[in-house]
């Protein structure tokens, strides 16, 4: 079952799918199913690009974050460690001299609020 899992798994995910999907719109086109292998490779094609989008990934992590709304600080358990993710500075680029807050910095202030 844990073999079947890992081999499954990446095939679920939008990357997997629109390969698979390619592959078999490529197996179509090579047994004379030219217009349902081209479909299938430009519907392959679109929704990966669609799941490349910021707006379609936007509503996604939405439906997520919807499922687990945010809990104030007070009512969270007493800690020993805070662990805090990297990712929220962008590289000190000409003219800047240091580096860069990002749109992820208010990890950094969750961070703090906890401590």
């Amino acid at each position: 079952m844990f073999i079947l899992d890992k081999l499954l798994s990446p095939l679920l995910t939008p990357l997997g799918l629109a390969l698979a999907l390619i592959g078999l719109g490529w197996l179509l086109l090579a047994f004379g199913r030219r217009r349902t292998g081209l479909l299938a490779v430009a519907v392959a094609g679109i929704g990966l690009y669609a799941v490349s989008t910021d707006f379609v990934a936007q509503r996604l992590s939405g439906l997520l974050e919807r499922q687990y709304p945010p809990v104030p600080v007070a009512s969270l358990p007493r800690a020993d460690a805070i662990i805090l993710l990297g990712g929220m500075t962008d590289p000190a680029l000409p003219p800047r001299q240091a580096p860069d807050l990002n749109e992820h910095a208010d990890r950094a202030v969750l961070a703090s609020d906890l401590y």
